[in-house]
């Protein structure tokens, strides 16, 4: 079969499977040659979604703290009683035993102040934890790649003594 033959064919087929004959151009009204498109039907507005549970919103009224202060920390409250000579010991204590708690070792012991945290087993996901926990324990805000700037417990501490010395107790 050729190819003209068979593009015959296939005319003759879709002529037969045509459900409503063409108009003839005599026949054609203004309607049928409008070729402008109907508009589309407007999209029906989607409900809004329910409110998750959670905790209920403070009213606007009451003043929002603007995050924990130094001398509100539980770290501050215990260099208060220690001479500043011994802060960077304590503070070193702290930053070792939050280390420990959070890599699971049993002690603060078995952290090396001169050790890098992430060879000890700290990833990204526990170095925020062992952030976050850090802003708990010294009432100050730290950013998220503290531990890639400080990446021993030492120098970690020596940074945490700095700055509490420079914020008023």
């Amino acid at each position: 079969m050729s190819t003209e033959e068979t593009a015959v064919r296939l005319l003759d087929a879709a002529h037969v499977t045509r459900t409503a004959p063409a108009a003839e151009p005599e026949e054609a009204t203004e309607e049928a040659t409008d070729l402008t498109p109907e508009p589309e039907p407007e999209p029906e507005p989607k409900p809004e979604p329910e409110p998750k549970p959670g905790p209920e919103p403070k009213p606007e009224s009451e003043p929002q703290p603007d995050g924990p202060r130094p001398q509100d920390s539980e770290l501050r409250a215990t260099l208060a009683g220690l001479p500043r000579a011994e802060w960077a010991e304590a503070v070193l204590g702290g930053v070792r035993g939050l280390a420990a708690a959070v890599l699971g070792y049993e002690s603060a012991s078995e952290i090396d102040a001169e050790g890098e945290f992430f060879d000890m087993g700290l990833t990204s996901v526990t170095a925020l934890e062992l952030r976050d926990h850090l802003t708990g324990l010294t009432g100050m805000e730290w950013p998220a790649d503290l531990l890639y700037e400080c990446p021993t417990p030492q120098v970690l501490a020596d940074l945490v003594v700095e700055q509490l010395s420079a914020t008023p107790a």
